[in-house]
This record gives C-alpha cells, structure tokens and sequence, in this order.
C-alpha cells in the first residue's frame, strides 16, 4: 500500500478533523498503516463507532486545543477561522497528500457546473480502454481508499471541489478548469475568494503539465501548456457551436444518437472530455463508441419517468443559475419548474430575468433562497405573470402541486438552483425525496 505520510516521521500525533465519509476513509488507511499508534478524531457531532486505540473528541471539545497536534487531516466540509488556522502546526488533508505523491497519474477537474458528468464521462472513456484507471474525489470516492489498487502506471481522474482544493499547494499534472458561477459565498465571503479556491488546480504546474481550461476565463497564471475550450467562442482551440464539435483534426456533430447526455451544455462537457482522451492517444472512431455508452448521472438531468402523463426529471445537482435555466433549455416542453434550497446569498438575477422573459408556465419556489427569489421576481414582473408563480413550504408540498397544476404532455423538473444543506443531507437525498414524493399517489 502506497504510504502518502512518509515525509512525516512516524511519532507525529495526527488528528482527524471531521468524521464524515472522507474523516472514516482518512481513519481507516492510518489505522491499516499504524496499527498500534494513538489516533485522534474530532466532529462537532457525537461519534459512536468503536475506534481502537483513539481519542474522540466531540461536543465542548470540537475545535479546542489544536495546537497539540502535529498534523490535522481536515475534511473539506469543515470551515476554519484564522484564529483556528493560526493554532494548526501543519494543515493537511486526504487531497493535498494524495496530490503531493501522485500529482503526475492525476487528471484533476473542477468548476462550478458539470465537474461531476465531466469526471464521470473521462473516466469511463478511458476506463474502457485502460482498465487501469480509476475515479475519486468529490464524486463521493474518497481518494484514499484506492491507495491499495493503484500502480505507477494508474490513472487517477480526480474531481476537486473548492473546498478540497482550497488549502491544497499541489496541481494535478493535467488539470481541467470547466467554469466560474457564483457559489459557496456562505463560506468564501466573496465570488473572488472562491474563484482564487478553484484556481490552485493549476496554479501550481509546471512547464511539462496541461491545462484544459474554459476560453472565457480571463487571468489565468500558469506556467503549463494551456488548451481552451470554448462555448459559442471559436477563438478556443476546441469549440461547441450549437452540438457541433470543431476540434484540430475533426468537426462533428454530436446528435441524440450519439449520446445520452441532455442539453447543448454537455456538448461542451463531451468536447472537453474529447481533449483529454486525445492528449492521451484516443481516436475519433474510439471515442464515439465508448461515448454512446455512456449513462448519465443521478440528479443531474435524470428522467425519472411519466406519470399521469406528465415527464418527471431530477436535476438536484443544479445549485447555480446557469443549471436551471440549461434544464429548461436542454428538456422538451418544460411546463413546471420547482426552484430554491439553501440561501447562500447569490445573486439569482440572471435566472429571474431568464424567467420573465422565456415561456415557463408554472414556477414554483420553496425554502429561504425559494422566498427570496418570489419576491425579487415579484418586484420585476407584472401581477398577471405572477399567477402562475407559487410559494411552498417544502419540497413534497411543491411536488404536490406541481402534480395537480402541471399539464398532460408536458415536463416537471426539480432545478432547484440552490444548495440542498439545511433541508436535506446532500443534493442526492434531495433528488431521491424528489423521486419518492413523484412516485407517491
């Protein structure tokens, strides 16, 4: 098994910040590694497992004395302050180790939307042809747990998330910047603190490295060998044209056909997808074949299926503006859309003046960001637009009506643009109660 700790000696005293997936996944490959030695977990909430030879610290003990442990192994979801940050002698997590020994196997991707199909769809096309590859990161796949698979000759397709890339001063040898929406400003304060998060992708590559980044983001400071991706911008060295795909050596049409992917926005995911597999010696005719069996994510997108001859699709993913308005441009004959979640204080105008002037005919909010969003809409809107426009409580109620209101022939999407946290675990527990609540007579 691959040993990420061996620039540490082994007496350090290490503490496990946050006890989540990645803090039992960190738990168990130091406990494989250092059978005998002393560990220490802290979470803000109460642990109940049986871990041998550890020290739990929970409840009044959460973020105290920092400043005796050597090492903190932070979880990404575990927010610091500076004060905190100023007690921790060395500030460590599963990414930065993982990055610092492996940077050269590791395909890294991020952005604010489309990291996940990204990932999901690179892996695949490369697995097919190299079983030696594998996936990890914030598609839910704690990096650790494939350090006993992995070989010299891996490939590691990582999905870094701007929490776990924030304190990371590693970049991934080929490294994908796909975009930058407002998001996260609950924990970054401002949209340039989480851009600057996203950018430590790239920010620390070399000369003999690679960047595949979006043609519209502006100041990137790299010193690898750049390739842009562009969106309706031919002056990228790939580019998406409606679902038509220019690259250096192919133009071609990516149709329904090909692909189960909705949405000219995925064009644009395939077209980046299509980059990195040509960078590692893919063939048109290759790609194309492994592409159409390709199956779509949960959540993202996800035909839940007909029911009173109304089309249910799930995209809970969608925690931005720009996703909510691609599911109703990317679904035929959307009639109903249910929006809000969490506030996380990002400014929804462009999604509201998308929906006061494209035809969406039932809009229903719900939640704190839900509530926001009625009344900015309600500000810009006249009275008889707002007929069609409600405010639920939760999401089963929003479900509910969207079942009585919607019309036969016609499609309800749960696009929520908002985060899922306060109300459910994640956006997978969100998308699944969508389902259950659809599925309800």
């Amino acid at each position: 098994m691959i040993n990420v700790f061996e620039e540490y000696s082994a007496d350090k005293k290490i503490l496990i910040l946050g006890f989540g997936r990645e803090g039992r996944s960190t738990y168990k490959y130091l406990r494989k590694l250092y059978p005998n030695r002393k560990l220490y977990v802290m979470d803000s909430n109460s642990i109940n497992d049986e871990l041998d030879n550890t020290e739990i610290l929970c409840d009044d003990k959460y973020m105290c004395n920092l400043s005796e442990f050597d090492i903190v192994m932070k979880s990404p979801g575990i927010v610091l302050t500076e004060e905190q940050l100023s007690q921790i002698n060395v500030l460590e997590s599963q990414t930065s180790l993982f990055l610092k020994k492996l940077r050269k196997q590791i395909i890294g991707i991020t952005g604010t939307k489309g990291k996940s199909t990204t990932t999901s769809l690179i892996y695949h096309l490369l697995h097919s042809e190299d079983e030696n590859t594998f996936i990890v990161g914030n598609i839910g796949i704690p990096c650790f747990d494939v350090l006993g698979e992995i070989n010299s000759d891996s490939k590691i397709v990582f999905e870094l998330s701007c929490h776990q890339l924030e304190f990371t001063k590693v970049s991934p040898s080929v490294s994908i910047l796909l975009n930058f929406y407002e998001e996260h400003l609950d924990h970054y304060g401002t949209y340039e603190n989480y851009k600057n998060a996203k950018r430590h992708i790239y920010e620390y590559q070399d000369e003999a490295d690679v960047l595949y980044h979006n043609v519209d983001i502006a100041d990137i400071k790299s010193k690898s060998r750049k390739i842009t991706i562009g969106l309706e911008n031919n002056s990228a060295d790939y580019y998406v044209l409606g679902r038509t795909i220019y690259a250096d050596d192919e133009v071609f049409e990516v149709t329904t056909n090909d692909t189960q992917l909705l949405g000219n926005h995925n064009v644009y995911n395939i077209a980046v997808a299509y980059a990195v597999c040509q960078h590692y010696g893919m063939s048109h005719s290759t790609f194309m074949n492994h592409l159409k069996d390709f199956k779509p994510l949960q959540h993202r997108l996800e035909y839940v299926g007909t029911k009173n001859n109304i089309r249910y699709y799930d995209d809970s993913i969608s925690t931005a503006c720009e996703t909510a308005i691609s599911a109703l441009e990317s679904i035929e004959k959307v009639d109903t859309i249910l929006l809000g979640g969490m506030d996380r204080g990002i400014d929804y105008s462009s999604l509201l003046a998308y929906l006061s002037k494209n035809y969406c005919n039932n809009i229903i909010f719900s939640y704190d960001s839900g509530k926001r969003m009625y009344d900015e809409l309600k500000a810009i809107v006249s009275n008889d637009y707002m007929n069609n426009v409600y405010l639920c409580e939760d999401l089963k109620d929003a479900v509910n009506l969207a079942k009585r209101i919607t019309r036969a022939e016609y499609a309800c999407v749960l696009s929520p643009a908002s985060a899922s946290y306060g109300y459910f675990k994640n956006f997978e527990e969100r998308g699944d109660y969508f389902k259950k609540y659809v599925n309800e007579d």
